[in-house]
């Protein structure tokens, strides 16, 4: 068969994802449906996919409204992918589109996946995506039972038992996802192999063994620097605002929490896309493109105002001109004025380092030619006649 023919072939299915509906373009013939977004919905497409043959379905990332679907398609064994809308657009941009109706939506998501060939990444097996819920319903119980332990502090009469009551029910709950955990664990002969070995290791606790069991299940199959790499932080970037650039960092859960408030973007801190680093790490695609949409239409310092409020580490990044004039830097002797020769007053950087005694003031640069008879005389050895000569000569 030829390679063209092999071409025409190859079906691929764009899925457009909102909440209610999904819309399906299929390329090459561009065959379009609407489908609800629900049980209904998904075996229509299963039942479309297997009778035209599609080779590849891809899914725009939309906040988790397209999870149902990627489930269902990956129990089924199909070939689904979902792709950052970033590279969505881009793509868009590179072939001429700039439309933006549902319809069209779809048959982009489609010749993406036609010309691109994205590769497919199967969902993590039922039993840890399980147990990572588990893990991450932990850390919110723990959460919510600090935060009614600090009310309770400095809360009398009626209030105090209702806040007492609460604690005890959190406790219970607590208790019971341990439990939960503990089983499932020993249920699966790896894990608890993987938890016997970090057990071993002093420092290491339970409540870590199973963070790190449902957080990193690659561990134990890859490398030190492998490991390493999937361990990051997510949001941590620079990001464009309307006049230039800004670094935000939310290093913690409450502040990369505080940072999806920041943007109205709450609907996507769920256990499985936001519950903790880890799984903010592998969505870090995703989440740098709902912040950047969001930085895109505010200044640096309406932007930096936000986070701040907040308590989200946060920076503008600054332009020459901004360094120069920074109040900030001035009075900590960051930026130092100087008399230069042939043209006055001008800042430059001062050294950062801050010593006991002073280093001594910054001298301005030499002009040119300023220091040649020193060198003639030190370095050169060199009398006043026998410069004078080779002055006259043009030698020097």
């Amino acid at each position: 068969m030829s390679e063209k023919n092999n071409e025409v072939e190859f079906l691929v299915m764009g899925v457009d994802v909102s909440k209610d509906t999904l819309d399906v373009c299929i390329v090459p013939d561009f065959e379009r449906m609407q489908v609800s977004n629900d049980a209904e919905g998904h075996v229509l497409i299963i039942e479309k996919v297997r009778k035209l043959g599609v080779k590849l379905i891809v899914l725009e990332a939309t906040g988790g409204y397209e999870m149902a679907l990627v489930l269902v398609l990956s129990e089924k064994e199909l070939p689904v992918t979902v792709i950052n809308p970033r590279r969505i657009r881009k793509f868009a941009d590179a072939i001429g589109i700039t439309a933006k109706t549902d319809a069209i939506d779809a048959k982009v998501i489609a010749e993406f996946g036609r010309m691109v060939r994205p590769e497919i990444r199967s969902l993590p097996p039922a039993d840890i995506r399980l147990f990572s819920q588990l893990v991450a319903r932990r850390r919110q119980l723990q959460e919510m039972h600090g935060m009614e332990q600090n009310r309770l502090a400095c809360s009398i009469g009626e209030v105090r038992c209702t806040l007492e009551k609460h604690l005890r029910f959190l406790e219970r709950g607590l208790e019971k996802i341990e439990k939960q955990i503990n089983d499932e664990i020993k249920r699966t002969p790896l894990w608890k192999q993987k938890s016997d070995n970090l057990d071993a290791v002093k420092g290491v606790g339970p409540v870590l063994v199973s963070t790190f069991l449902a957080e990193l299940p690659e561990l134990g199959t890859l490398n030190k620097k492998q490991i390493a790499a999937l361990v990051g932080v997510a949001p941590y970037n620079v990001y464009q605002a309307r006049d230039g650039y800004i670094y935000i960092l939310g290093l913690t859960d409450a502040q990369a929490n505080e940072v999806m408030k920041v943007i109205g973007r709450e609907d996507f801190i769920t256990p499985d896309k936001y519950g903790s680093p880890y799984t903010r790490w592998r969505n870090r695609e995703e989440i740098d493109t709902m912040i950047g949409a969001w930085t895109q239409s505010r200044t640096k310092q309406e932007i930096y105002d936000e986070m701040a409020l907040r308590d989200v580490p946060c920076s503008p990044v600054l332009d020459v001109e901004e360094v120069w004039n920074d109040e900030d830097l001035i009075q900590r002797g960051m930026i130092a004025e100087i008399d230069q020769p042939g043209i006055g007053k001008v800042k430059v950087l001062n050294s950062p380092i801050k010593l006991p005694s002073p280093v001594g003031p910054i001298k301005p640069a030499p002009l040119l030619g300023q220091h040649n008879q020193e060198i003639y005389e030190t370095l050169l050895g060199l009398t006043p006649n026998e410069t004078y000569e080779l002055k006259e000569a043009s030698v020097i």
